[in-house]
C-alpha cells in the first residue's frame, strides 16, 4: 500500500465540487484500476498559501504519520495575495526541506504553477520567472518536478465550474489524469518506483 499525501490549496480542497468528484477522489480511482493500492489523503484550504504548507504538513503527521509520497501543489494563490517570486520559494524551500527532515524515505513531488499576465503582482520579476522558482526549489531540495496540473484544463469552460478558475468534475478528472500519468507510481512489495518523469536537475 502506496501512503499519497496532497498538499495544496481550492483544487485540491475540490472547491465548488461533490464529494467525490475531486482530484484526490479520482486519484484513487486511477490508481485502482491501474491496479495500485494506495491510500490518497490531502491536506488543503481554498485560498491557501504555499506558506501555510508546512502548517498543513504538521497536521497530517499528527494524524496519520509520513506517508511514501508527498505531492505539492502550492504556489498558485499566493500571486492575489501579492506575494513575491522570493516570499514563494522561499516559503517551498522550507516546506520541502520539512518534509525530508520529518519523512526522509518520502518522495517529493513539486507541481510547477503557472500564472495569468492579469494576475501577476510582482514588480519586481516577469510573469515567467514565477514558474521558473518551483524548478530551482525542485532542483535544490531534491524534489521531483511536475507539469502544470492545470494543462487542457485552464481556460477551457467545458472543463471549468462558473468562476472559470475551478475545475468541475470533469475538469478534475482531467486535472487528476495529467498528475497521475505524471507521477506514475506502481507499487512492489515495500519498494516504490518512480516510472514516469525524473528529477528536472
Amino acid at each position: 500500500m502506496t501512503r499519497i499525501l496532497f498538499l495544496g490549496a481550492s483544487i485540491v480542497s475540490g472547491f465548488g465540487l461533490e464529494p467525490g468528484e475531486g482530484l484526490v477522489d479520482h486519484i484513487a480511482r486511477l490508481a485502482q484500476a491501474d491496479g495500485v493500492r494506495v491510500e490518497v489523503h490531502r491536506e488543503a484550504a481554498p485560498g491557501a498559501p504555499a506558506s501555510g504548507g508546512e502548517a498543513q504538513w504538521r497536521r497530517h503527521l499528527s494524524h496519520h504519520g509520513p506517508p511514501d509520497v508527498v505531492v505539492v501543489a502550492l504556489g498558485l494563490g499566493d500571486v492575489f495575495y501579492g506575494r513575491t517570486v522570493r516570499q514563494v520559494e522561499e516559503a517551498l524551500t522550507a516546506l520541502v526541506r520539512r518534509i525530508h527532515q520529518d519523512a526522509p524515505e518520502a518522495r517529493v513531488f513539486l507541481i510547477r504553477q503557472q500564472l495569468f499576465q492579469a494576475a501577476y503582482l510582482d514588480a519586481d520579476a516577469p510573469v515567467a520567472a514565477w514558474p521558473l522558482l518551483f524548478d530551482r526549489v525542485a532542483r535544490a531540495e531534491e524534489a521531483t518536478l511536475l507539469p502544470f496540473f492545470l494543462e487542457g484544463v485552464a481556460g477551457v469552460p467545458s472543463l471549468n465550474q462558473r468562476d472559470g478558475v475551478h475545475p468541475n468534475a470533469a475538469g478534475a478528472l482531467r486535472v487528476a489524469q495529467n498528475v497521475w500519468r505524471s507521477i506514475n507510481i506502481r507499487s512492489a512489495g515495500e519498494e516504490v518506483r518512480l516510472l514516469g518523469l525524473q528529477p528536472d536537475r
